[in-house]
């Protein structure tokens, strides 16, 4: 690796080289004099940069004149022109100036250096601001004015499509988390350079109103400054501060209102036929009770809207969940030799609920207010803002408020030293938001897989049985409960829910609140020296509660006495660091940044989970209620790192850039001397297009190498809660009770090797940057290749160490990608404007090494892609049929896995398109993922209930009036 790296090193000097005798080569060329029939004068003088500098190589001419003069070592020219011409002097990276004569015979002339987009600033790890012209990975800005023209709810989805190579995965539920992955793995937030963790902050915690800019590091090299946080990069979020520009007070209000009318497309669903199974259904009482398959949940029942002109509806009539129940009278049924009596009156067996799910959703809401105050003078700014965020969920009944508050400042002590601060607050608050996941407190679950087309939503929007009771046919009487609200009503007591009574009364509350705080201090001993400390804090509170009501039914374990859980999560984290920085300017050309540091990072995690034991009066949810012993667990771990870093750059007339950097880390959460790694980093710049004169088409040419290693120390061995920090020592939890209310006390399953390393990172990034037409056209090129390796993993041992797992480090993985963005302004005029961006992005994964010398692995073989999708295929002939069973007509199955495709996608994109005219901006965006394979658990879903369209077919039919039907070749 380090090879490579020299490698680089050396070729970028030979081409810097290579171009700097060029460049000599041109200067050596001596214009030919023009014969002129107008008067001449020799003008003479010297060219200097706005630090005195000498610009050897600067050229003159008289406008119109294709005949320059080249500047001496000493900036010195002389030039014979006409009298009183226009001289045009220009200098690569310098801007061009045309000067008047005007009867001078000698000038003095200072150059100012061309202001470009590239040499904007951004922040980069640990906050420190640098020109992008001298940053040598790749990295990738978006404004925070782009964030505020839509602003979600959560703002990591305003990054959709936005960075090449992060992709964030949205979720379509309220106040689901999107999953963020930056060239294929999870990355660090850095919130005005105070790092987060996901035990701390998510995306929620965030007011789009508040940012300034968001700037995505993406290398290890980039983020190698934060050491273990930094191993897959950061976004590095930098908030507003107190008004720019001239003094005063400036105050801003802003407020957005969006509505969502619901999902772009809904699973289509068939609406031939009902509830049942074996094409059979008789309502008793959706229990195991009686009846025919009307306790099963699955749609294979009778085909719907069959004409009957015996019966009074003139369709077949069944006794169904919503049926008039008559006490005095039995309605008897006879179906496939099965015979029964029901006291409910049958109804027409027809279609109702074709569009279930779209009757039971609601259009979603969304409304941000938001006031800033900003103000400054000649010593302090400051910034307060205020923000509200409202949003209606489309499941009936749920909501979700934001509130933040933010306040900054900043004031210049003395003529040395200032001090920055940022303090702010957000509160989350939903008394209800929708479970996810598979199970039946989830209202796809209920609605889209099992709910049958016989049964309309809207019939079960009044979710409580009358009088509160039901028939219950194993006792063969009307149950009155004795209390309202407790017995909800439904088409199935066995294994779903109403979904109306999920909505508004199995309620999902969740309060988080957050405060985040830096303050920060700079002192400047001499205009190239300075200090700089920073400490910051992030703690955040939660409360999680869940109440379950009376009856609900949970997987056809019988109807629940109602519960009610309390999950209570404290986070705290300090992070203290100091910098000294020393700049200057060496031999003429060479300007160097030196800086050393150190940091300390203590962090905390307390949660407190407790839950009822039933309910002894239902609709009292509260632990005290309990019918049996409260059952509680708590956990607490803690976690400290202390770091010593540093780095330097380099760079020569700004048109090579060399930088290295170096951190140390100390953690608590491994043995000695495994706790204590280093992590180097070098990186390498060049700007050709500074050094020689290119046609006027090519404006800025950059090539870019970097190269870093990254240790980190986390690991999963518990649950969740656990899955950044381990001790090598197991410790107790707390089990399941027995024979009651005895409590239990348990090991985990798997033991850590006392000498386990930290798993590593060595990344390998080369980039180019290129822009054309001054700047209206760029393109931005990275290759990138990371060796991921001594992950820790869990072996098989012998049970008889009381454990049946170990914890080594093992595996190397080879993850690599490239990353393409373009950009372009298409159109350009004195009112309007086009500009748009492209980006374009792919990472894989293949395995490197196996552990104990394996070969393959789960079908996986040394130096194939991981991301391998392996299930069972049909058995085919030789020229690709499907083989059939020749007794049933059902497809042959091969006895074994086999690989089918991959889940990763090919490639991730995304376009950005913005219009302006005048005062009026219009942009819109879209991204896509394309290629791959994933497992479609809905559709597979859909075909076993019986709702798939492709179930409404002739074979069921066919099935149902017992005919064998083959249907292979």
């Amino acid at each position: 690796m380090k090879k490579r790296l020299l490698t680089l090193i050396k070729t970028a000097l030979m081409v810097c080289v290579l171009l700097c005798l060029c460049r000599n080569t041109l200067q050596a060329a001596t214009p030919r004099e023009k014969l002129n029939p107008f008067a001449q004068v020799v003008v003479k003088g010297t060219i200097k940069d706005q630090e005195g500098n000498a610009l050897a190589g600067a050229t003159v001419s008289q406008k119109g004149d294709r005949n320059p003069v080249v500047a001496n070592d000493k900036g010195e020219f002389t030039i014979t022109v006409d009298d009183n011409a226009t001289l045009v002097i220009s200098f690569v990276g310098f801007e061009t100036q045309s000067i008047e004569l005007n009867g001078r015979k000698e000038i003095n002339v200072i150059m100012a250096r061309q202001t470009i987009s590239n040499t904007e600033v951004v922040v980069t790890a640990l906050g420190i601001r640098k020109e992008k012209n001298k940053i040598s990975y790749a990295t990738q800005e978006v404004k925070g004015a782009s964030l505020e023209k839509a602003p979600e709810s959560n703002v990591a989805n305003n990054l959709v499509g936005k960075v090449a190579g992060l992709n964030i995965i949205t979720k379509t539920n309220l106040f689901e988390n999107p999953e963020i992955l930056l060239r294929g793995a999870a990355t660090l937030v850095v919130i005005d350079g105070v790092p987060t963790n996901k035990d701390n902050f998510d995306f929620w915690n965030l007011n789009a109103n508040d940012i300034e800019s968001i700037n995505v590091l993406k290398g290890t090299a980039a983020a190698a400054l934060y050491g273990a946080l930094g191993i897959n990069g950061a976004i590095m979020i930098t908030t507003k501060k107190g008004k720019s520009g001239a003094k005063g007070v400036e105050v801003t209000y802003n407020t957005t209102t969006q509505f969502q009318t619901g999902f772009l497309k809904i699973p289509k669903t068939q609406d031939q036929y009902g509830m049942g199974y074996g094409g059979y259904y008789a309502f008793i009482d959706g229990k195991s009770g009686g009846g025919w398959a009307d306790d099963y949940g699955y749609v294979w029942g009778p085909k719907l809207n069959v004409k009957n002109s015996a019966n009074p509806s003139g369709y077949e009539e069944y006794p169904q969940y919503n049926s008039p129940y008559d006490p005095n009278n039995t309605y008897p049924f006879t179906q496939g030799g099965y015979s029964d009596v029901s006291h409910y009156k049958p109804l027409p067996w027809i279609s109702r609920g074709k569009n279930n799910l779209k009757n039971f959703l609601n259009n979603e809401l969304i409304t941000t207010h938001n006031v800033a105050i900003a103000g400054k003078n000649e010593n302090a700014d400051y910034r307060i803002s205020l923000t509200h965020m409202y949003q209606k969920g489309q499941v009936p009944n749920t909501k979700l408020n934001s509130t933040t508050v933010t306040i900054s400042g900043g004031l210049k002590v003395t003529n040395k030293f200032k001090l920055e601060s940022t303090l702010s607050y957000n509160r989350q608050y939903t008394p209800n938001y929708p479970q996810t996941g598979y199970g039946a407190n989830n209202f796809f679950y209920n609605i889209l897989l099992w709910m049958g087309p016989d049964v309309d939503i809207r019939n079960l929007r009044n979710y409580w049985q009358p009088a509160g009771g039901r028939f219950d046919n194993q006792s063969n009487s009307f149950i009155n409960y004795g209390v309202k609200n407790v017995q909800q009503f439904n088409y199935n007591y066995t294994w779903y829910n109403n979904p109306w009574y999920l909505a508004y009364e199995a309620l999902n509350g969740y309060t988080n609140d957050v405060i985040t705080g830096q303050v920060n201090g700079t002192y400047d001993f001499t205009k190239d020296l300075s200090l700089f400390v920073r400490s910051g804090v992030i703690t955040n509170s939660s409360l999680s509660s869940l109440k379950t009501p009376k009856s609900y039914i949970y997987y056809g374990n019988g109807e629940f006495d109602g519960n009610y859980s309390e999950k209570r999560l404290t986070n705290f984290q300090i992070v203290t660091d100091a910098l000294l920085t020393y700049k200057k300017t060496f031999l003429r050309n060479f300007n160097a940044t030196v800086s050393v540091g150190a940091s300390s990072r203590y962090t905390s995690a307390n949660n407190l989970n407790s839950q009822t034991n039933g309910l002894n009066v239902p609709v009292n949810y509260n632990l005290g209620n309990s019918k049996g012993a409260v059952v509680t667990t708590n956990r607490s771990a803690e976690k400290k790192v202390n770091s010593a870093f540093g780095y330097v750059d380099v760079d020569y007339k700004k048109m090579i850039f060399v930088g290295f950097t170096g951190r140390n880390d100390a953690t608590t959460t491994l043995q000695k001397p495994n706790n204590s790694y280093f992590y180097p980093s070098a990186s390498i710049g060049v700007i050709p297009t500074s050094m020689i004169k290119f046609p006027d088409v090519i404006s800025y040419i950059k090539f870019r190498g970097s190269w870093a290693k990254v240790s980190t120390d986390n690991i999963t061995l518990y649950n969740d809660f656990y899955r950044d920090w381990y001790a090598t020592t197991p410790v107790y939890e707390t089990g399941p009770r027995w024979n009651g209310n005895n409590a239990s006390l348990n090991l985990p399953g798997a033991l850590i090797q006392s000498n386990i390393r930290p798993n590593t990172t060595i990344s390998q990034e080369y980039g180019a940057e290129l822009r054309f037409l001054k700047n209206r056209i760029g393109i931005d090129f990275t290759y990138f290749t990371y060796i991921d390796k001594d992950f820790a993993k869990a072996t098989p041992i012998s049970s008889a160490s009381g454990y049946n797992s170990l914890f080594v480090n093992s595996d190397k993985f080879n993850r690599k990608g490239i990353e393409l963005v373009l950009s372009a302004t298409a159109v350009k005029t004195k009112d309007f404007r086009w500009d748009m961006t492209a980006n374009y992005s792919t990472v894989h994964t293949y395995v490197k090494e196996y552990f104990g010398g394996e070969k393959i692995r789960d079908g996986i073989k040394i130096g194939e892609r991981t991301d391998v999708f392996r299930g069972w295929d049909w058995e085919r002939s030789p020229d690709g049929k499907i083989v059939y069973f020749n007794n049933i007509g059902f497809p042959k199955y091969i006895d074994h896995v086999v690989n089918i495709g991959r889940t990763d996608a090919d490639f991730i994109f995304g376009i950005t398109n913005n219009f302006s005219y005048k005062n009026l901006s219009i942009s819109f965006s879209f991204d896509g993922r394309i290629g791959g394979v994933m497992y479609n658990g809905l559709e597979q879903k859909l075909y076993e209930g019986g709702m798939h369209p492709a179930t409404a077919n002739s074979y069921r039919d066919d099935s149902y009036a017992g005919k064998a039907t083959y249907t292979g070749d």
